[in-house]
C-alpha cells in the first residue's frame, strides 16, 4: 500500500533547507541549489487522487435493529457479520470488526 504526504509539507521542509542554506551554512551554492532543485521537483510532480478512508462499526443499540453503521446512522434489519457488510450500504465507510 502506498503511503501519500501532503506537498505543502514537503516544500515547507524544502524551504527551511533553502533558509538554512543561505544563513547557517553562509550562502552554500551546492545546498542551496539542491534545496531549489528538489522543491520545484516536488512542484512539478502530480497530485495522486486519493480520499480519505471512512471507517465505521456496527452500533446495534435497539432490539428492532440488528445493524446500525455509526458514521451515517445507517440501519438494517439482517444480521451484521464480516461477511455481509464490509462497508455500509448507506455511506461506504469500511467497517471495523467489532
Amino acid at each position: 500500500m502506498s503511503d501519500y504526504i501532503k506537498r505543502d509539507d514537503v516544500i515547507k521542509i524544502a524551504n527551511g533547507l533553502i533558509l538554512k542554506a543561505r544563513t547557517i551554512w553562509q550562502g552554500d551554492e551546492v545546498l542551496l541549489d539542491m534545496g531549489v532543485t528538489f522543491r520545484d521537483m516536488v512542484e512539478a510532480l502530480p497530485a495522486a487522487d486519493v480520499e480519505e478512508r471512512k471507517r465505521a462499526r456496527n452500533e446495534d443499540g435497539d432490539y428492532e435493529v440488528l445493524f446500525k453503521c455509526s458514521n451515517c446512522g445507517w440501519k438494517s434489519l439482517c444480521m451484521y457479520d464480516n461477511e455481509e457488510f464490509k462497508y455500509c450500504p448507506g455511506c461506504g465507510a469500511e467497517l471495523e470488526d467489532t
